[in-house]
This record gives C-alpha cells, sequence and structure tokens, in this order.
C-alpha cells in the first residue's frame, strides 16, 4: 500500500528533526573539546616557568621616590604573568602624589611593562614659612624653605598642607584658572599671583600690579592687558581689567 502524502510529509519532518539533532550533538562535542582543550593549556600556560614574570620595566619615574618602584617591580616579579597583580602594583605607585596615571601592558611571555604619567609641578603656593609645590589638580607634591622656580600663587586661606593633600579651594581654582588662560606675552613675565578670594584675583607682570578679578571674560581681559602693556611699556604701576571694556590705568607721576 503507497504512502499517503501526510505520512509521507510525518516521515520528512521526523528525518529532519534527527538530522538537527545530530548536528546539535556534533556541535555540542566540538564546543567541549574546544573548552577542555582551552582549559588543558590554560592550566599549562599556569604551570609554566616559561611565562613566569622576570622583567618588569618601569617608564616615567622620574620624581617618583626609588623605594616605591621598587615595591612596584618585586609586588609581581616571579609569578605567572596571567596571574600578575596589576591592581596592587597600581595601587603601590599611586601612593606617590607624583603619580597621576598608571598604565600595565603584558609582553608575553615573561615581561612586564608599567608607563607612569607624572604630575607636573606647575605652581608654589607660600603659607608663610615654607613653599609648597602643586600641581593643576592641586595635589601637593612637595614641600621646601627655599622658592622653587614656580609661579607662587599666594594669599590662598590655606595653612601648613600636607604632601599628598589636595589644595580645593576656591580661591586656588580661581588662581589656576586664570593662569591657564594667559598667553605666552603676559605669563612669561608673571611671578605672583595673589588669590585672597575668588574676586579679588591679583597678577604681578613685571612688577606691575593687575587687578584681574574672577576668572570670567579672560579673553578680553587679556586683550586688553596685551594691548596696554605693548603701549605703554614700564610705565604703568597698576592695571585693573575687571571690567575689561572699562580698563583703568594708573602710570609712575
Amino acid at each position: 500500500m503507497s504512502e499517503t502524502y501526510a505520512e509521507r510529509k510525518r516521515r520528512e519532518r521526523e528525518r529532519r528533526i534527527k538530522e538537527q539533532r545530530r548536528k546539535q550533538q556534533i556541535q555540542m562535542a566540538i564546543a567541549g573539546g574546544l573548552i577542555v582543550a582551552i582549559i588543558i593549556v590554560a592550566v599549562a600556560i599556569l604551570n609554566s616557568d616559561f611565562f613566569t614574570v622576570k622583567t618588569v620595566r618601569i617608564e616615567g619615574a622620574r620624581h617618583v621616590p626609588a623605594q616605591t618602584v621598587r615595591a612596584a617591580q618585586d609586588a609581581g616579579r616571579g609569578v605567572n604573568i596571567l596571574r600578575y597583580p596589576g591592581a596592587k602594583v597600581r595601587a603601590i605607585l599611586l601612593k606617590s602624589p607624583w603619580v597621576k596615571d598608571v598604565t600595565i601592558k603584558r609582553r608575553w611571555p615573561d615581561t612586564i611593562e608599567i608607563a607612569i604619567t607624572e604630575r607636573k609641578g606647575t605652581y608654589s603656593i607660600f603659607d608663610g614659612l615654607k613653599y609648597y609645590l602643586v600641581a593643576p589638580d592641586g595635589v601637593v607634591l612637595a614641600v621646601s624653605e627655599e622658592p622653587p622656580t614656580r609661579v607662587q600663587i599666594a594669599d590662598l586661606p590655606i595653612k601648613s598642607p600636607s604632601v599628598g593633600s589636595v589644595v580645593a579651594s576656591e580661591e586656588f581654582k580661581q588662581a589656576v584658572a586664570v593662569l591657564s588662560s594667559l598667553p605666552p606675552a603676559l605669563s612669561k613675565g608673571l611671578t605672583v599671583i595673589s588669590a585672597r578670594s575668588p574676586e579679588r584675583i591679583t597678577l604681578y607682570i613685571n612688577g606691575v600690579e593687575v587687578l584681574y578679578g574672577m576668572a570670567e571674560s579672560q579673553q578680553e581681559k587679556n586683550m586688553v592687558l596685551e594691548e596696554i602693556f605693548s603701549r605703554e611699556g614700564t610705565s604703568v604701576i597698576s592695571v585693573d581689567v575687571r571690567v575689561p571694556t572699562n580698563p583703568v590705568v594708573k602710570g609712575k607721576p
């Protein structure tokens, strides 16, 4: 007796289902084999002396204390490169206020490269007794009794900051904003910036007192200052550009 149409379709459907199941079983077997192979390779790598960290290169540590650099190098030396304690090494280096960021790269089979981005000691703060070297983000980098060759930010309402602490006052932020905006023609003659309050930022450029005010309308203020210094030269005693559209210039008598 010949198959009916319905029986033939059912048989074809059953055959397709068996083929799909067979393909799935093959795929699962292949995937399982790959997982086993990966595990075997990983175990072999983790237990192989060939992948033990033998060299740790650190670049960019110009001001970081030598003992901190050695501690970072020793923390991961001798371990497997896959188990390298990057977070621990990073934490060791970031304890130095000079270190702004740390990048760690593995160089197979046995080398670690560490790149340090250091802060720049851009400004000097004087509290009446000592000078503090400060980065633009306010981190205190060092302390000295001798004035450093940096722009001095004076009259800040702070007392004896510790190395590693952060100067976060609004006065400091205003002063840094003003300093960052100055063109070379003005900044090269700048020696001191007074930041007694955010509204009373005062610059001393080539001996001339500049009442600058807050860090606002900086482009206009700087253009006015450049024009006045270019026109008046050393005959100026003080300049008030707090209102840049109406600057006040006092000359020598």
